[in-house]
């Protein structure tokens, strides 16, 4: 479970996402277990005059997250709810979606996933960040290069050093410079496609 809402007097809208659904907003009612954030589930619903309605479910595992790692989580779900259309299946990133809940629940350092979180979902969506193309022709180490969503990366006179893109494109994010480097680019990325805040990007320390 993603994200949840009240409605009406006791019920809930879930934004659920599943292996073979993707997203999905069910509603669920009392007596029915509502479930938990970032809990894995096995469960069932069925056709509702508004929403799906929520039959069922049972905890399958469990992750215990807190602190940094929940503001993690909370980030991506954030970001699945925004880029996933409403039942769309996405079997790749729901497992990506669960290794990466796995790595934060046994305090992985948590950039490395999030970065390759944020690469899967773009491309997911049809957004590929180019790391070693400028302007159609490769990047050079000895040049700097500039990031817009729009465009990519182009040269610039005072910038990101090719090298460091290029290392990016290996995936040595350890390159000295690599992992905020490719926060960045990946933020303005994100943040094209989103076009809104996101609520808990502020809150990752």
């Amino acid at each position: 479970m993603l994200r949840r809402q009240p409605v009406g007097e006791r019920d809930y809208l879930l934004d659920v996402f599943s292996a073979h659904a993707g997203l999905t907003s069910v509603r669920v009612s009392p007596p029915t277990r509502i479930p938990d954030y970032f809990e894995l589930y096995q469960g069932d619903w069925q056709a509702g005059r508004e929403w799906p309605k929520l039959k069922a479910c049972h905890p399958v595992e469990s992750y215990q997250l807190s602190d940094n790692a929940l503001v993690c989580a909370f980030y991506l779900a954030e970001l699945l709810c925004g880029f996933l259309t409403s039942g769309e299946p996405a079997p790749e990133l729901f497992s990506l979606f669960r290794n990466t809940l796995n790595a934060l629940d046994t305090e992985s350092p948590p950039e490395p996933w999030l970065r390759a979180f944020e690469v899967r979902l773009l491309a997911h969506s049809g957004y590929t960040v180019e790391w070693a193309v400028s302007a159609g022709q490769p990047v050079r180490s000895d040049c700097y290069y500039s990031f817009a969503a729009e465009t990519g990366f182009v040269v610039v006179d005072d910038g990101v050093p090719g090298d460091i893109l290029l290392a990016i494109d290996s995936g040595n994010l350890t390159w000295p410079g690599a992992m905020k480097v490719a926060r960045q680019v990946l933020r303005a990325a994100i943040d094209n496609v989103m076009q809104r805040p996101l609520v808990s990007r502020e809150l990752i320390i």
